[in-house]
């Protein structure tokens, strides 16, 4: 054999043997699909898949996404690094990639390695619960045929086609969309640090609206409600962290709220505690203004009648409606209720506007007119979309190493 076949034949052993070994994927040169855009899930740079397998999986991982906010990133490769088993590879990749959202952690990774005969499957956190190790083992055992038969396509049709499916179901779907996590001990720990704050916050509360709620000399019960108002307002904004304690503590104020004692003026000449005048002896003290004002519930009125020297004090109080009416310019009658707005000049973008409101005394009749500043309107957000192609990423989530895997 002359030197120029030898040289040819060796030549050609050796491009079989580099195309036989391909090309070895490390961690971190595996292509991520959402190079593509971000309706992309699959990874087969070694053509281990046909591209009609990749783009029915592709839209599969699609609608599975829009329906559960579940991510599915699929990787089909032939050889890659050597260092590492197909478990250990598999799960720094999908932690190098983050799939799934971060604050859900749904993610999933099927991993196919051709030349080492293996597939993995490895879960996020937040989906362990959902989709067991038994369950992930289960969609790979059902399906294991078609990979020892080199039908890859076949295999990871069904694997895939076999996961959406138990996604999907109503019952599943429901617990992802409403982001069930496992606990661990750390989330008890926390959770019971949540629930004695809450405990803490309810025993304050409670201890300030005692306080408040204690009424002074001479104090009607609206008045003292009224004086608490802060507290209930502030229960209303822990509600939204502590929802729990503070209905007991709501719960606690509407019982307290009730039960105001009257506490007897005391007498500015004797000294000694005085009696509260029945309602009609005090009606005959009250002028016609402050007559309707009783009425229209404005004002109280309370007369105070000293048992020892006969002293008597008039003291006058906000009523129920005290709010609603504002000081007449004519009478000085707290009996002026507004009647009619009317806009000046309407508030924009860019300006704030005037309106004028007219007020009408519900004791003279006399009309108040004033003058009210219309805040200027809040600069509208706007909202941007984008969609498949042009380049995506993965949610940012993480896996503790859940899943299953198989040789084949």
């Amino acid at each position: 054999m002359s030197t120029r076949r030898i040289f040819l034949s060796v030549l050609s052993l050796f491009a079989v043997a580099v195309l036989a070994c391909g090309e070895v994927w490390y961690v971190k040169t595996v292509p991520s699909p959402k190079i593509k855009g971000q309706n992309f899930y699959v990874s087969n740079p070694d053509g281990v898949l046909s591209p009609e397998t990749e783009s029915q999986l592709n839209e599969m991982m699609t609608r599975l996404e829009q329906a559960t906010e579940v991510e599915v990133a699929v990787v089909a490769v032939d050889k890659f690094d050597e260092d590492y088993y197909t478990y250990g590879f598999a799960l720094d990749l999908f932690n190098y990639w983050g799939i799934g959202k971060a604050d859900k952690n749904t993610g999933v990774l099927i991993f196919l390695a051709r030349a080492a005969r293996d597939i993995q499957i490895i879960t996020g956190k937040g989906i362990e619960g959902i989709l067991t190790d038994i369950r992930c083992g289960e969609f790979l055992d059902n399906n294991l045929d078609y990979l020892k038969n080199n039908d890859f396509d076949g295999g990871m049709l069904h694997i895939c086609q076999d996961m959406s499916d138990y996604l999907m179901d109503d019952k599943n779907r429901g617990e992802l969309l409403l982001g069930w996590s496992p606990m661990g001990t750390e989330d008890s720990y926390i959770i019971a640090i949540y629930l004695m704050l809450g405990f803490i916050m309810m025993v304050i509360m409670a201890l300030f609206a005692y306080k408040k709620l204690r009424a002074k000399p001479g104090q009607t019960q609206l008045e003292v409600q009224e004086n608490g108002s802060n507290v209930r307002s502030c229960s209303g904004c822990l509600a939204f962290v502590f929802p729990i304690p503070m209905l007991f503590f709501y719960i606690y104020y509407r019982w307290m709220a009730k039960r105001i004692p009257t506490i007897p003026l005391n007498c500015s000449k004797c000294g000694k505690p005085m009696n509260l005048a029945p309602d009609d002896e005090t009606t005959g003290y009250l002028s016609k203004e402050e007559r309707v004002e009783k009425k229209i519930g404005s004002r109280e009125f309370t007369l105070w009648i000293c048992p020892d020297c006969g002293h008597k004090e008039f003291v006058r109080h906000k009523g129920p409606k005290y709010k609603d009416f504002i000081e007449c310019t004519h009478c000085h009658s707290k009996a002026s209720k507004l009647t009619k707005t009317e806009t000046l000049v309407a508030a924009t973008y860019t300006h704030d506007g005037k309106r004028l409101k007219h007020y009408t005394c519900q004791c003279c009749g006399g009309e108040t007119t004033i003058t009210e500043r219309i805040p200027m309107k809040e600069v509208r957000s706007s909202s941007s979309s984008s969609s498949g192609g042009g380049g995506g990423s993965w949610g940012g989530g993480s896996s503790s190493g859940g899943g299953a895997g198989r040789s084949f």
